[in-house]
C-alpha cells in the first residue's frame, strides 16, 4: 500500500500506512505535497481534496480487498484533513480549523464542456 501511495505522491510522504486484520480497511498517514501556506484557502482545500482523490483512489484501485480507506493528511507535525473514501462511495475530507475546516465531498466527474478548465488551484500554480 505505501508504495501505491508514493506511486502519486513522490518517494517518503507517507508517514504509516497499515491494513486491518481481514484486509478490507486501510489507514494511511502521509505527509501533504501539495500544501503552501501562501496559497488562498481555496486552492489549498482544492489540491489537497484532489490530492486525496489520488492517492486513496490509487490504493483501492490497485488492492481490490480493500474496502474503506482512512486518512490523515499532516504538514510538519500538524493535522490538516482527515478523511476517508470507501470502494464506490467515494472520498470525504474534513479539513482543519486551520485550513477552514468543514467537509469536502468532490463534485460530479461529469465535465461541464462550458466550464473553463481550472479552478483556483490552477490559478495558485
Amino acid at each position: 500500500m505505501r508504495v501505491v501511495a508514493e506511486n502519486v505522491l513522490g518517494s517518503g510522504p507517507v508517514i504509516s500506512a497499515r491494513v486491518s486484520e481481514d484486509g478490507a480497511q486501510a489507514f494511511i498517514r502521509w505527509e501533504s505535497v501539495t500544501y503552501k501556506p501562501t496559497n488562498r484557502l481555496a486552492a489549498t482545500r482544492e489540491l489537497m481534496l484532489t490530492e486525496a482523490q489520488l492517492v486513496t483512489g490509487s490504493v483501492i484501485g490497485q488492492l481490490s480487498p480493500i474496502e474503506r480507506i482512512r486518512f490523515t493528511i499532516v504538514k510538519q507535525g500538524r493535522m490538516l484533513a482527515t478523511g476517508e473514501n470507501r470502494r464506490g462511495g467515494g472520498v470525504i475530507v474534513m479539513f482543519s480549523k486551520e485550513i477552514g475546516g468543514g467537509v469536502a465531498r468532490p463534485t460530479s466527474s461529469k465535465r461541464d464542456p462550458d466550464r473553463p478548465r481550472g479552478g483556483e488551484a490552477a490559478r495558485e500554480l
